[in-house]
């Protein structure tokens, strides 16, 4: 009786879709804009590639900083000693800028809006060695020339501390 009662609602449902044209089953809609958002943060084999967003960019000074704000997977940035450690494994950071071994200063001179996406690999190829636990590689957009300076100023006055520099950079031509 159950089998009878299923294939008589399962042919009264198919007939009703014979019945449709297809322009009934269709239906347009004008779209005035699309927006299409993406996931700043993106999973890859071994690591992650990051975008910074505009917000970020507007609320930073410099590489560095920007690298600060981006909250890095795996890695802890400390502004005061101006160093990259992991927070995963007891290796070395390395950090490129365009597949270039870079130091911390040549990250605190870098204009944060030259900064297109950040790479990090935390399965380091075997040309860094043993030693390394993680590779940061900022990549950034295309720059024919200009120039960035700026002047940095940290200060506690209960504990005399003073980190205090200034930076200048001339760029030729930069490559993505």
């Amino acid at each position: 009786m159950n089998k009878k009662l299923g294939l008589g609602i399962l042919s009264l449902f198919s007939l009703c879709g014979l019945g449709q044209t297809p322009a009934d089953s269709v239906q347009v809609q004008q779209l005035n804009e699309a927006v299409v958002n993406s996931a700043r943060i993106v999973k890859k084999t071994g690591g992650y590639i990051l975008l910074p967003s505009s917000l970020q960019r507007q609320h930073t000074t410099n590489g560095l900083d920007l690298l600060s704000a981006l909250r890095l997977p795996g890695v802890k940035i400390d502004p005061v000693e101006k160093n990259i450690i992991s927070t995963t494994s007891s290796g070395n950071v390395i950090v490129l800028i365009n597949g270039v071994e870079s130091s911390l200063d040549d990250l605190q001179t870098l204009p944060q809006e030259m900064v297109g996406k950040v790479e990090i690999s935390t399965i380091v190829p075997s040309k860094y060695g043993s030693h390394v636990a993680a590779v940061i590689d900022v990549r950034t957009r295309l720059v024919n020339h200009g120039y960035a300076f700026g002047a940095n100023a940290m200060n506690a006055l209960t504990t005399s501390y003073n980190d205090d520099g200034a930076w200048a950079s001339i760029f030729t031509e930069m490559l993505h």
